[in-house]
């Protein structure tokens, strides 16, 4: 008798990155060029813990056509769908456009529609690039343009942007970037 696989749990403290990218050709196969693109965006360290940004996905099941003759209903899985996460992120209002306590929300601003990219288990706080062989998920978007807020007006509140966020397809997921230009 073997002995049973034991997987080893991976924290995933500081360890979820995020990319808008204007444009992915093939969704099952993104280039690092394609994430890592100029008109692009890493936006990870902008977003704050309690909010997340990305997709929830719901595995929907229904019920099946029973006949006369059984005595059960038999249950049925129906095409899984992705709801966006409303992206929320740090801003400082009053800072000029340049300035990087403003860039996300300025990047954001008028909307965005192309692609998150999601890499889960790589530190997200050294380095802004995804590289070959690095998986990823991908997830077609439109998000509206970004209104200015704040998280809460007591002592722990800080001043944030907010857009919404629709997944406009198929999410894609934990498939390795390939190389390409």
């Amino acid at each position: 008798m073997a002995a049973p696989i034991k997987p080893r749990q991976h924290s995933a403290l500081r360890k979820t990155r995020f990319w808008a990218v204007p444009a992915i050709a093939d969704p099952s196969a993104p280039k690092a060029t394609e994430v890592n693109a100029a008109g692009g965006f890493y936006f990870t360290c902008f977003v704050p813990e309690d909010y997340g940004a990305g997709w929830t996905p719901s595995f929907n099941k229904g019920s099946g056509l029973r006949l006369l003759c059984m005595a059960s209903t038999p249950e049925v899985l129906n095409p899984t769908t992705f709801a966006g996460n409303d992206i929320v992120v740090v801003v400082d209002p009053q800072a000029v456009d340049t300035d990087n306590d403003k860039k996300a929300f300025e990047f954001f601003r008028d909307g965005f529609s192309g692609f998150l990219a999601r890499s889960l288990n790589k530190e997200n706080d050294t380095d802004d690039q995804v590289v070959v062989g690095e998986f990823v998920d991908i997830a077609p978007v439109d998000i509206a343009p970004m209104v200015t807020d704040l998280s809460s007006t007591d002592a722990n509140g800080v001043f944030v942007a907010k857009a919404g966020v629709a997944v406009t397809g198929s999410v894609t997921t934990n498939v390795a970037v390939v190389a390409g230009a």
